[in-house]
C-alpha cells in the first residue's frame, strides 16, 4: 500500500511541476518570437526607408 502511495505522490508531483516547465517554455517562447518580429520590424522600416530615399534620389 506504501507503494501506492508513492506512484500517486510521484505522478501529483509530476502533474505539478510540468505545467510549471511548459509555462516557463512558453514564456521563452513568446520572448523570442517578440524579439524576432521586433528585428523583422526594424529592418523592414531600414528598407522602406532606404527604397524612399533611392526613389527621391532619383527623381531629383
Amino acid at each position: 500500500m506504501v507503494w501506492v502511495r508513492l506512484w500517486v505522490a510521484r505522478w501529483l508531483l509530476l502533474a505539478w511541476g510540468l505545467p510549471r516547465v511548459v509555462w516557463r517554455w512558453l514564456r521563452v517562447a513568446w520572448v523570442q518570437l517578440r524579439v524576432v518580429l521586433t528585428r523583422l520590424w526594424a529592418a523592414w522600416r531600414l528598407l522602406l526607408a532606404w527604397g524612399l530615399s533611392q526613389v527621391v534620389w532619383i527623381r531629383s
